[in-house]
């Protein structure tokens, strides 16, 4: 079992719930770091992660991915329940540092592999507008996310990657299923990256939101 796996299969209290304390003494070497990282910052959690070498098996990576998702997920959306002027205060601050962790997570770890890495973007821009009015309002205007995400999926396909390894439908599937609740990528993409303009329409080069998804056409062949 690898070390996703244990982590993912560990977590009895779910993606959204609150972890219990842990205590760490008198543990099997090998879940020791499961149950040192639960508490941890997204940082330490995601270099967590990074320590281990990719496994690039369809289900290793279904794991990870979700995994990462569930962290994101709570990233997004800890301040759902607080008053418009605590999530004015906190969102930029807070959640648009941890997403930045994100994209330097997905963009180093998955480098190898163009439709992967910007999958991962995808998830994580897919997050971002799920997110309350005002959260939103304050990652796209004050933290500028959809600007980092646009030019980070733009960097990744135009710098290209290493690994030729093919992924079936099926797997492309279910990897979207992670995270939205329907099946075709590209439709994604292009409906978060139009959404994205239309946020930020004031920016210079919000054409860039547009050529990001000219530039993924290929990978539909």
């Amino acid at each position: 079992m690898s070390f996703i796996k244990k982590l993912y299969d560990y977590r009895p209290w779910g993606a959204a719930s609150t972890p219990p304390p842990q205590e760490v003494e008198d543990i099997e070497q090998n879940y020791c770091i499961i149950k040192c990282a639960v508490p941890t910052s997204v940082h330490a959690t995601l270099s967590l992660i990074d320590a281990e070498p990719v496994n690039w098996y369809p289900q290793e990576l279904l794991n990870e991915f979700t995994i990462v998702h569930d962290n994101l997920y709570n990233t997004c959306h800890q301040f759902d329940q607080f008053r418009i002027t605590e999530q004015f205060s906190s969102t930029h601050l807070k959640i648009g540092t941890e997403l930045r962790y994100y994209i330097h997570f997905v963009t180093d770890r998955y480098k190898e592999n163009t439709w992967l890495t910007l999958l991962g973007l995808l998830m994580i821009a897919h997050e971002v507008l799920q997110t309350p009015s005002q959260v939103k309002t304050e990652l796209i205007h004050v933290t500028r996310i959809g600007r980092h995400l646009a030019q980070a999926m733009s960097r990744v396909m135009q710098e290209g990657g290493a690994n030729n390894i093919t992924f079936d439908e099926q797997f492309k599937s279910d990897l979207l299923l992670i995270f939205v609740n329907h099946t075709d990528w590209f439709r994604l993409l292009k409906d978060t990256c139009f959404e994205f303009s239309h946020h930020d329409s004031e920016w210079e080069f919000k054409q860039n939101y547009y050529q990001v998804v000219s530039m993924a056409t290929p990978f539909l062949l």
